[in-house]
């Protein structure tokens, strides 16, 4: 079940009290609504609010799991024994907005951008998925699932999948993190970085509760330039891009001040936090750097 805040709870649960109190005052036959019973988004901002989290589907080896993140960004896993997997995979590295991951020889990651239309009724995934809402609550999900490329069609369903833990550290992690300043390696080409029109809270990170981590950094591509009159060579960066990579998180124990992140190929790295606040993260890696980053 998704969290709710007290006040969010505490009026649902005086609506509820009012709302039985008028069904016991009349004989219309009102009914009370059961949110946990599947209806349709009413429109785009609804939808957004519905579907954020993460999603295990039921059936089969082709999606396995979507899960939609703050930010309109979306992560979906299918299996590598999917036919349509090699143009979705294809499709993701030729681009930019899309990013494919293999994980092992079972099944893929790939990550990019959605959009809601404005009736909340269809998302779409990039360029290469359409899903069509049949119906959703707070604990399922059943919709159409349209490939764009051939527009062959699935009917899915999926279970909402719950928070890694529900301790007060998982929900002020479980958020967009950016990095407050450029970091010391960053320095030499903070003008070029800012050139390009990007700032030091670019790169960072995003947890979600289900156990997702996006690390965003900048990458870029240079070429060598030779200067006819002295003869030296230097180094001139010619583009730069916001990429991102895609983990797994969980705390190290139950003390919850380690985060084991793990990458696609199995290794794992640890983030020692020093202060977890609800606007800043302070940690250090392994290797002795230390992050600070602001929630955005």
């Amino acid at each position: 079940m998704k969290s709710r805040t007290f006040i969010r709870f505490m009026m649902l649960m005086m609506s509820i009290s009012f709302l039985a109190l008028s069904c016991s005052k009349d004989n219309h036959g009102d009914t009370i609504i059961d949110e946990t019973e599947e209806q349709l988004p009413e429109n785009r901002q609804d939808a957004e609010t519905r579907i954020n989290g993460k999603w295990q589907i039921s059936e089969g080896d082709d999606v396995r799991s979507i899960e939609f993140l703050d930010g309109n960004t979306y992560v979906i896993e299918v299996g590598t024994s999917f036919a349509p997997q090699a143009r979705l995979s294809l499709q993701a590295r030729s681009h930019s907005a899309i990013k494919a991951q293999t994980s092992g020889s079972s099944s893929t990651k790939l990550f990019g951008s959605f959009t809601i239309s404005a009736d909340g009724k269809t998302i779409t995934l990039d360029d290469i998925i359409r899903i069509t809402i049949t119906s959703i609550s707070d604990e399922s999900f059943t919709f159409t699932l349209t490939y764009l490329q051939g527009n062959r069609q699935q009917q899915l369903s999926a279970q909402y999948i719950a928070s890694v833990d529900s301790s007060e550290n998982t929900t002020l992690l479980a958020r967009k993190w950016g990095f407050s300043a450029w970091a010391d390696f960053d320095q030499a080409n903070k003008k070029i970085f800012e050139n390009h029109g990007f700032k030091p809270q670019d790169q960072g990170l995003q947890f979600t509760s289900s156990g997702t981590m996006l690390m965003r950094y900048l990458n870029f591509q240079s070429s060598t330039s030779v200067d006819p009159e002295t003869g030296a060579s230097r180094e001139i960066i010619t583009s730069v891009n916001l990429e991102s990579d895609i983990y797994t998180w969980r705390w190290k124990d139950r003390q919850q001040r380690v985060i084991v992140f793990t990458g696609i190929d199995g290794h794992s790295s640890e983030i020692n936090i020093v202060e977890l606040t609800a606007a800043q993260l302070r940690a250090t890696l392994e290797n002795g750097t230390r992050w600070n980053l602001v929630v955005l």
